[in-house]
């Protein structure tokens, strides 16, 4: 696609296996690239796309956006390690690497999260005396989805990474998808396991437009 910049990332064939698995490809207009700068970053990270968008005039911040594929049974065949808590390594590392980034995360997480609550209740410390280190958040607008008849593990440890980096759902409450609608329909159902994931301070007029 000439039009277009691309990156992606190739799953490894698995063993006794006729053909790929599949993999990540993230398409950005090459018109956009006139006018911004992104960097690929990360690259030995597994199913994962990780792009850096430079800061602008506009805005004044850097942005990570962080694309992934998570299994639905064990992430990159090795059982002993859940997706979900191996992007909670990863991201750990990218922010301790750049702190001050806009972190989004997209992807198929295969995570069902039916009801679950994707940021902390009262994020706040007043009730301790004294001068605290810590930054809570008033974000408390809850998950709205289709995807009501069950949750899953994967679900349980996603909504506790959110907690954890404070990333939000915009599946279910940002303009376009108000009522979290399905993402996947197979043979058992239908189902909402692709999300879109960023922090409160994300200017989302221009993620609107992204």
């Amino acid at each position: 696609m000439k039009s277009y910049l691309h990156f992606d990332y190739v799953r490894k064939i698995k063993e006794n296996a006729k053909r790929n698995s599949g993999g990540i490809s993230v398409f950005i207009r090459s018109g956009l690239c006139k006018k911004l700068s992104f960097q690929r970053l990360y690259e030995h990270f597994d199913n994962t796309v990780v792009l850096l968008k430079l800061s602008t005039i506009c805005q004044s911040e850097d942005v990570i956006m962080y694309f992934t594929y998570i299994s639905s049974c064990y992430y990159n065949d090795k059982y002993d390690r859940i997706g979900i808590d191996v992007m909670y390594q990863y991201l750990e590392a990218i922010t301790a690497d750049y702190p001050h980034a806009l972190l989004h995360v997209s992807g198929d997480l295969n995570s069902r999260c039916n009801d679950y609550l994707d940021f902390i209740p009262h994020d706040n410390l007043s009730f301790i005396i004294g001068n605290v280190n810590y930054n809570g958040s008033d974000f408390d607008i809850p998950l709205s989805s289709k995807d009501i008849l069950r949750g899953n593990n994967f679900g349980k440890h996603l909504v506790n990474l959110c907690g954890v980096f404070d990333i939000h759902f915009l599946n279910g409450w940002f303009s376009g998808d108000w009522c979290g609608e399905f993402t996947c329909f197979s043979n058992d159902g239908a189902s909402v396991v692709d999300y879109k994931k960023s922090e409160e301070r994300y200017p989302w007029k221009a993620l609107e437009s992204f």
